[in-house]
């Protein structure tokens, strides 16, 4: 059986800081800078929320982070520090040996994790046997124990069964079961909802609250979605062209909001339903991101209600309003608190 001690919540030892990260993408029209000034640290039993549009950076930073680039992409600067080790001067034996075993990612989209040509179960064991060194057996029944603990049912049949003969709940199920299977210090989600219809979308929602709570997992939720951030969050930092916008704890960025962009995906429709979960989420794109592209100083600026002429004159501050509360934004509360520190 899968278990795991939980950790304490909020332990002030962060298990993963990434800092100054730079990210460029080479294009037809050149080299962009698609992510750019990141910054921000994931404690121990957290769940920190990217939020953002399609484009908005914040897949490449899980992609960074796992050392996973695509070919077009390069790191400019920064450090991604796990464990007190910065990934990014690791060698990649080191790094696949970190994959999949002390950090691993849910993917959105189960075919780009599972091999269609391999029985599920054994696709879970391998990793095991690769990471752990277990027998067959042994990983062959601590697959079937999570197979149960994340809802599959008759898990002695599925085990045996290949991706296109199960339901695209079960597989997002497995893609869960798959990053746990070897109980890793930090979860990595990127859209983990995204792909099911509604009804699949808050069961699996409910699920992982229910396994980060139980296994004291640290997680970055990258989601556009925020009723999955209602549901599962602690800290929640919102980014847009590749920029921090704002950063605060869950309560604090749903129910008072500073930024104008983060109002923007505050009015949006829902998207989820869940329990008694707030009923929050992004419809129709309220700001179409464009990567590398900076409008004035702000990235924001050309959609802003709230746009001024010092907003193309200066480039945005990352503003400290507290221990947990950053702003990037000139403008956002006239009223503000005292005491602000610039980054």
């Amino acid at each position: 059986m899968v278990s795991k001690m939980p950790q304490a919540k909020n332990d002030s030892t962060p298990i993963l800081s990434i800092s100054d990260l730079k990210v460029a993408l080479s294009t037809d029209e050149g080299e962009i800078v698609a992510i750019e000034d990141l910054s921000f640290d994931v404690l121990r039993g957290e769940t920190v929320a990217l939020v953002g549009e399609s484009g908005s950076g914040k897949t490449l930073a899980a992609l960074s982070t796992m050392r996973l680039l695509p070919p077009e992409a390069r790191i400019v600067h920064g450090s991604i520090v796990f464990q007190g080790r910065d990934v990014l001067t690791l060698s990649e034996n080191e790094m696949r040996k970190l994959r999949g075993d002390r950090m691993t990612m849910i993917f959105q989209e189960p075919s780009t994790s599972l091999n269609p040509l391999m029985q599920v179960g054994k696709q879970l064991a391998e990793s095991l046997r690769i990471h752990q060194g277990q027998s067959r057996r042994a990983a062959r029944d601590q697959v079937l124990a999570l197979m149960e603990l994340v809802g599959i049912p008759d898990p002695i049949r599925r085990y045996k069964s290949y991706p296109h003969q199960l339901s695209g709940g079960i597989r997002q199920r497995l893609i869960v079961a798959m990053a746990l299977i070897c109980r890793p210090d930090l979860v990595i989600a990127d859209e983990p909802t995204s792909a099911l219809d509604t009804t699949v979308q808050a069961q699996l929602v409910d699920l992982l609250s229910k396994l980060i709570r139980d296994l004291g997992m640290s997680v970055v939720l990258i989601t556009h979605d925020l009723g999955v951030v209602a549901a599962l969050a602690d800290k929640v930092i919102v980014v847009h062209s590749g920029r921090i916008l704002e950063e605060g704890s869950k309560r604090d960025v749903l129910t008072d909001p500073l930024h104008p962009y983060t109002r923007a995906l505050l009015t949006a429709r829902p998207l989820i339903r869940s329990g008694e979960h707030p009923q929050i989420g992004l419809s129709a794109d309220p700001a179409q991101p464009r990567p590398g592209r900076i409008f004035g100083s702000c990235p924001f600026a050309e959609l802003c209600p709230r746009r001024a002429a010092d907003c193309t004159r200066e480039p945005p501050r990352l503003v400290r309003l507290g221990p947990r509360r950053r702003v990037r934004c000139a403008h956002f509360d006239s009223h503000g608190p005292q005491g602000a520190k610039d980054e």
